[in-house]
């Protein structure tokens, strides 16, 4: 399909509410692969030549990132820039947040950290869409998601411990809202210190913390790891913590398992609960 200068976003009226869709999910994930904003707006019939001319006219932002050093391998990364924040506002009559576009210079572990947690949240975005899932935020915006918590540690030192998710997730179904907070780890964070992130996690718990901070009591910690040997290691030392007790508030999946190419999965088991032998539906 030609861009059609005169109309906003670059796009005949009948084809306007699939761009707006496209960009509103870029604008909410901040940071995505290239590949994973195609597959999030392939079932909405999203004319892919669209990202060329978004791109050429400053909407959006692409580069190409290191995804492994050794293997010499990379991606192609995109942003909403300040310029398609507000376009699309215009287009929609909504306000929207560029992305992190700014980044993109900079490379390296962030930029791959960030285009993988945005991919896994356009999975989430999708079952929304399709109605699967009551998707009712996704917030991705880790410094409006901090927090800390004070407590013991079982040798009696009084500890104030930082928290702040890379993502936030809120869903409703008949029972009521569930949290859900993501924590992207891409095997760059030593195994001891994501224990004591863990630790943290289970006292914030314990004193109230999600609905303190989140006006939600029903709330999960989910770990997306790049693969089985860093979900055991990570299972181990989260199980440590916890002083070996199972518990269903720490979730544990491989980033396979979360791609909007086939959100679908996300329904069946991916989810791998603290102590837990088999491997549960993120969402019920």
């Amino acid at each position: 399909m030609p861009p059609v200068p005169i109309e906003p976003l670059f796009v005949a009226p009948d084809a306007r509410a699939v761009a707006v869709e496209v960009l509103s999910a870029l604008s909410t994930v901040r940071l995505a692969t290239v590949r994973g904003l195609l597959a999030f707006g392939g079932p909405s019939g999203f004319d892919p030549g669209l990202l060329e001319t978004w791109d050429r006219t400053g909407i959006v932002r692409r580069e190409r990132f290191i995804t492994d050093v050794v293997r010499a391998e990379t991606d192609e990364c995109v942003a909403l820039t300040a310029l398609g924040a507000r376009e699309l506002a215009r287009a929609s009559g909504r306000a929207h947040r560029s992305g992190r576009a700014h980044r993109l210079s900079r490379g390296g572990r962030k930029v791959a950290h960030d285009a993988g947690l945005g991919d896994a949240m356009l999975a989430v975005l999708a079952l929304g869409r399709a109605k699967k899932v009551d998707v009712r935020a996704v917030e991705t915006d880790d410094r409006l998601l901090g927090s800390s918590v004070a407590f013991l540690r079982a040798g009696g030192q009084a500890v104030r411990t930082p928290l702040q998710p890379d993502a936030y997730v809120l869903t409703s179904d008949e029972r009521g809202s569930r949290g859900l907070l993501v924590e992207y780890d891409r095997a760059t964070t030593t195994v001891a210190r994501m224990r004591d992130k863990y630790e943290a996690y289970a006292a914030w718990r314990d004193t109230g913390g999600p609905e303190r901070t989140f006006q939600v009591k029903a709330m999960r910690v989910l770990t997306i790891v790049p693969d089985e040997a860093r979900l055991a290691r990570l299972h181990d030392a989260a199980l440590e913590a916890n002083g070996g007790r199972r518990s269903g508030f720490l979730l544990f999946a491989v980033s396979r398992d979360i791609d909007p190419r086939d959100p679908d999965r996300l329904m069946g088991p991916v989810a791998l609960p603290l102590g837990g032998e088999a491997r549960i539906p993120l969402f019920p």
